[in-house]
């Protein structure tokens, strides 16, 4: 990952990447299912628990359908099987990170509008 010019910082444990992730914001985690001490499964949920929505992709061997819709259940946002190919998964990595439109979202109750994503009101 850092040949690609990406800043990693690693985990070896369960707790120590959950540790990590709450204690400074990433922009992208790499999570393998099976951590010693904690899995990540258990890291997804209580990140999402804790209201953390950082683009989390399992990385793992865990390969069965019902790991996979488990994994995505928990909250992680892809989730990639070993073996893999790399370039597949620098291409779901740039997915994730890839900037979100803005949100057009409004609401009206009579002349008053409300744009969510600029925070305006208008009236009439």
């Amino acid at each position: 990952m850092e040949e690609e010019a990406y800043a990693v910082d690693v985990a070896d444990t369960g707790p120590a990447g959950l540790a990590q992730a709450l204690a400074q914001p990433y922009d992208l985690l790499l999570v393998d299912w099976m951590l010693p001490g904690l899995t990540g499964l258990e890291i997804c949920r209580q990140l999402r628990a804790a209201h953390i929505a950082t683009p989390l992709i399992f990385l793992t061997a865990k390969d069965t359908v019902q790991d996979t819709i488990a994994g995505l259940q928990a909250g992680a946002n892809d989730y990639i099987k070993k073996p893999f190919h790399f370039d597949e998964l620098l291409e779901r990595i740039r997915v994730q990170l890839r900037p979100r439109p803005a949100s057009t979202e409004q609401f009206a109750v009579g002349p008053i509008r409300l744009d969510v994503a600029t925070h305006q009101v208008f009236r009439g």
